[in-house]
């Protein structure tokens, strides 16, 4: 699985509009993707950070949205959405009614690692020191 992942840095003391962002533009993102590239997004996953923005609270984002596809081509495609003038104009006039900041991008693939009973299977047999004999031997 493949990822188009736009992180929101914080801005101490500056709010972050989750409201405006989940009804207004992930739905515009999602609907620019479709009208111009012909494509649908798969999913999107996206992770809140807990207290993000607030006083002493170091996270260096407010959100993280995976934007989710099947294949290197298509988030490839995805990747190339900015090159329309429409979707370029209208998702960077929306950010400031959201963020402070502009959002950084990245593409990655995502691995599922979900044999957790091996993993510990594994430590345990293999990982995990053997326990020295006792030193009260006599």
């Amino acid at each position: 699985m493949y990822a188009l992942s736009f992180m929101y840095p914080t801005e101490t003391g500056v709010d972050f509009n989750w409201d405006h962002y989940t009804s207004v533009h992930l739905p515009l993102g999602a609907g620019l993707t479709k009208k111009l590239m012909g494509h649908n997004i798969k999913q999107m996953i996206v992770q809140r950070v807990r207290g993000a923005g607030e006083p002493g609270n170091d996270a260096p984002y407010y959100v993280l949205c995976h934007a989710m596809f099947d294949t290197k081509e298509e988030v490839d495609k995805f990747s190339t959405l900015f090159s329309y003038p429409e979707a370029k104009t209208r998702l960077t006039q929306d950010w400031p009614k959201y963020t402070p900041h502009d959002p950084e991008a990245i593409v990655s693939e995502w691995i599922v690692m979900d044999n957790i009973d091996e993993m510990i299977s594994r430590f345990e047999n293999e990982l995990e020191p053997a326990e020295p004999a006792s030193a009260t031997a006599a």
